[in-house]
């Protein structure tokens, strides 16, 4: 009874970060969605419509990242230092190489959103909007792959903390770019997709100063 208290203990300290990294990744979603509702029904559908595009692509490369984390984990679980090294740098060029393609389909975001029937003032809104949100492609499959990276070796906090550092950076974000406040100009859909792009710019660049810390 001790060791499966023990174990169930375990998996829970484990799991519960991860949990909370992925309530946060959803919270963006959310935040972007409640911000940019307060345009207008246009904007609030381009910008539905270009995330849905988008994470139609993005969910690809991710999986392929997400190939690293049984690498890792067994390294790290036999001591190979090198190794775990090994699997990330792979899964970094994956996720950058696998960029290319993503970015490439994130670009024809319009003609596609009109092969399946959507308005054409929607589907050129939501290719605007997805244009701005290119650099959001590899810098979040940089982030997938540290997050697994550091997950495969048991430190599962980093990547909660940067999810949930960047979800606050990106309410400020939004509300500065689409409003124009804080001295900025009102973007709005624009300002959305800009706002999303500096967040996710951050995921990476916070667990890199974690990893070299």
């Amino acid at each position: 009874m001790g060791t499966r208290r023990s174990e169930l203990l375990l998996l829970c300290r484990l799991s519960a970060p991860i949990a909370l990294t992925q309530v946060g990744l959803m919270m963006t979603g959310v935040v972007d969605t409640l911000m940019v509702a307060r345009l207008d029904v246009e904007s609030l559908g381009a910008s539905a419509l270009g995330n849905m595009w988008q994470w139609s692509w993005m969910s690809l490369g991710v999986g392929l990242v997400m190939g690293i984390d049984p690498m890792i984990s067994q390294a790290h679980g036999r001591g190979d230092g090198p190794a775990t090294a090994l699997a990330l740098h792979r899964g970094v060029l994956a996720g950058l190489l696998m960029s290319v393609p993503i970015g490439a389909a994130q670009l024809l975001t319009e003609p596609g959103l009109l092969l399946l029937g959507q308005a054409p003032a929607v589907a050129a809104r939501a290719a605007e909007y997805n244009l701005l949100k290119l650099p959001t492609v590899p810098c979040f499959l940089v982030f997938s792959a540290l997050r697994a990276y550091l997950q495969g070796r048991t430190l599962m906090a980093p990547a909660t903390w940067a999810m949930w550092i960047t979800n606050a950076f990106n309410v400020l974000f939004n509300w500065a770019l689409i409003f124009g406040h804080l001295g900025m100009p009102a973007l709005g859909l624009a300002g959305a997709a800009i706002a999303s792009s500096l967040t996710t710019f951050m995921l990476p660049v916070v667990l890199v100063l974690w990893v070299r810390m």
